[in-house]
C-alpha cells in the first residue's frame, strides 16, 4: 500500500505544472478603482472643461481651459472622505454644481463652487457653498433652467420625509423659494423646453401617473402599472408638447410612446 506521505508528494508534483501555467491575477483596482479621468463636461461658453479625477486618492472635480493640456488642470473640490458622484455646470457657466452626502448616509446636498474664484490662503481649492444645508434631508436635483441661469430647481423632503416639495434656489445667493408643496405623492417634476413646470409623476401604490400641471391643478394624462417598466424621458424632443414614456409591456419588447398635445400616439416599436 502506498504510504500517505508518498501519495501527498505525488499529488503535489502533478499539480505543480498546472499552477505554474496559471495566468497572473488581475489587480482588482483595474475593475473597481477610479479611472484617471471621467465625466468630462464642457462649460456652456466653451471656454473650460471640467472632469472627475482622484485628488489624494478621492474622486474630485478638476477644471482647465479648453485648449490647455489635462495635466495643467486645477482641482476645484477637495473631498477627502467620499468620492464626488456627479456634477454639472450652471447654465451661465459661472458655477459648478455637485451633489454629496455625509459618510454614505445618502442624504445628498447640492453644492455650488465658482471655478474662477481664487482659493483662500493655505487652501488648495475655492470655497464650496451648500445650497441645501438641511440636516437629515435628501435633495433631488430636477432642472437647471436656460431662461434663468442663476436658478436650480430641487426637491427637498424637509417637511415630509416621504415626499419632496419643489423649491427654486438662486445659486449666487442661496435664496430658497417654495414653489409647490407636495401634497399629491409626487415622485418627480418635469419642466418643458421653456422651463415651465408641465408634468409630474405620481405613485399611488400602483399605477404610476404622469400628470399635467396647470396652475394648482393636476390631471392624469397617462397611466402604467407596476408590472411595466416605464420612465418619463423628457418633455419635448422636438417641441414643448411631447411626453415620452418608455414602456416595457412584456419580455424583450420596448415601445416609445409620445403624447403630442397630450394625445397618445405610439410611434415606434421594436423587439
Amino acid at each position: 500500500m502506498t504510504s500517505l506521505p508518498r501519495l501527498s508528494l505525488t499529488i503535489l508534483l502533478l499539480l505543480a505544472p498546472a499552477a505554474a501555467q496559471r495566468p497572473p491575477l488581475i489587480d482588482r483596482e483595474l475593475f473597481f478603482g477610479d479611472p484617471e479621468i471621467s465625466g468630462v463636461q464642457i462649460s456652456p461658453d466653451g471656454k473650460y472643461i471640467a472632469f472627475l479625477k482622484p485628488l489624494n486618492k478621492t474622486r474630485n472635480i478638476w477644471v482647465k481651459p479648453t485648449d490647455a493640456p489635462f495635466d495643467s488642470a486645477k482641482p476645484i473640490t477637495n473631498d477627502t472622505k467620499r468620492p464626488i458622484p456627479g456634477y454639472l455646470w450652471s447654465r451661465d457657466g459661472k458655477f459648478v454644481l455637485y451633489v454629496q452626502d455625509k459618510l454614505g448616509d445618502e442624504n445628498y446636498s447640492v453644492y455650488a463652487v465658482n471655478p474662477g474664484e481664487a482659493p483662500a490662503a493655505g487652501v488648495e481649492v475655492p470655497a464650496a457653498r451648500n445650497l441645501t444645508d438641511v440636516k437629515g434631508v435628501r435633495t433631488m436635483l430636477y432642472e437647471v433652467p436656460r431662461s434663468e441661469p442663476d436658478i436650480v430647481y430641487v426637491g427637498l423632503n424637509d417637511r415630509d420625509k416621504s415626499w419632496h416639495d419643489l423649491y427654486k434656489i438662486r445659486i449666487s445667493t442661496g435664496e430658497r423659494t417654495l414653489l409647490r408643496q407636495n401634497a399629491d405623492r409626487i415622485t418627480g417634476w418635469i419642466f418643458d423646453r421653456k422651463d415651465q413646470l408641465r408634468l409630474a409623476t405620481r405613485s399611488a401604490g400602483m399605477p404610476w401617473r404622469p400628470r399635467k400641471s396647470t396652475n394648482s391643478c393636476l390631471r392624469t394624462v397617462f397611466t402604467w402599472h407596476g408590472s411595466i417598466a416605464s420612465a418619463v424621458t423628457s418633455w419635448g424632443t422636438f417641441a414643448s408638447t411631447a411626453l415620452s414614456p418608455i414602456t416595457s409591456p412584456g419580455p424583450a419588447i420596448f415601445r416609445i410612446i409620445v403624447l403630442p398635445s397630450l394625445d397618445v400616439e405610439e410611434i415606434l416599436t421594436w423587439p
